[in-house]
């Protein structure tokens, strides 16, 4: 364990896990957010909005997102953001247009029309907080989303087609293979939008993840790898139960609704943070996806 102080350095800006002690985050600005029909999730939402009873209240969106931000800060998580803009709404959903790796930061290449050029205010923040890009998609599209870097040495890479490309997807992969790491690649149903809705690694050696909608061969991964895999069921994936981010030491970020993981977390002794979000998940987004991590421990 590094007891070190933290000091921040974007020149050092980096992940080999999604469980090291996290010491940044980038987070965006919930102002010009609203639902718009950009996923499954999101376009069952706006067709079922009598049914359901609930209408997009952006007054409790911002405080809701404020109340992730705070989670964050209480657990002495710095807390970066990217900047507003009213012509991209949804760029406040930080884990889509860039990707942190161990070499640093991954420009992304989003697929919606209306995302697309996410691209240039996360690059104006990297830029001009001095760190280094380490790479830029430009094999079809890639988003981070759909990148899960399981432990050192290990990653994994989704794509469903409609948002991340298998050709965006093998470029992603095949850097990290020339830097020796074992990269796999995982097709996924395109209502899931991306991987990390599907699997949430929790800490070392223990995940969350949807078995029934993976293929057998992401379970046996991650189970040669020594993984206890918490199972998450199929409705409670669809609602954003495996989407959840995990801080390091035992302690994670869920969200309020997934009240079963949330339970088993804690029955095991984990911390757990869980935030109302519903007016993120009912437009397609939970924690995991409105979260970058700029600075993690090596594991």
């Amino acid at each position: 364990m590094n007891d070190r102080p933290y000091v921040s350095d974007p020149n050092t800006w980096s992940v080999d896990s999604e469980y090291g002690v996290l010491r940044e985050v980038l987070l965006g600005h919930p102002g010009h957010f609203a639902w718009r029909p950009l996923s499954p999730v999101v376009r069952r939402t706006m067709a079922n909005l009598e049914k359901i009873g609930i209408r997009f209240d952006s007054e409790l969106a911002c405080r809701q997102h404020q109340g992730l931000a705070e989670a964050y800060e209480s657990f002495g998580v710095r807390v970066r953001r990217i900047p507003a803009d009213p012509e991209l709404p949804y760029n406040m959903s930080a884990r889509d247009s860039s990707a942190m790796t161990p070499w640093g930061p991954l420009i992304c290449s989003l697929q919606p029309v209306w995302r697309r050029r996410e691209y240039t205010s996360v690059y104006r923040f990297y830029t001009e907080a001095g760190a280094p890009i380490w790479r830029a998609v430009s094999a079809g599209h890639f988003e981070g989303g759909d990148l899960v870097i399981v432990e050192p040495g290990h990653v994994l890479l989704g794509y469903s087609g409609e948002r991340s490309e298998q050709a965006g997807a093998e470029q992603v992969a095949g850097w990290f293979r020339e830097n020796g790491w074992e990269a796999t690649l995982v097709p996924i149903p395109v209502h899931f939008v991306h991987l990390d809705v599907l699997i949430g690694i929790i800490g070392p050696k223990l995940a969350a993840i949807a078995t029934e909608c993976l293929e057998d061969y992401v379970v046996d991964y991650l189970e040669g790898l020594g993984f206890e895999l918490i199972d998450v069921g199929y409705r409670d994936a669809i609602h954003l139960g495996c989407n959840v981010m995990a801080l390091g030491r035992d302690r994670v970020i869920s969200l309020a609704h997934n009240e079963k993981l949330n339970a088993q977390l804690r029955a095991r002794g984990l911390d757990v943070a869980a935030p109302d979000f519903t007016m993120f998940t009912y437009g397609g987004g939970g924690v995991h996806c409105f979260s970058q991590p700029l600075y993690r421990d090596p594991a």
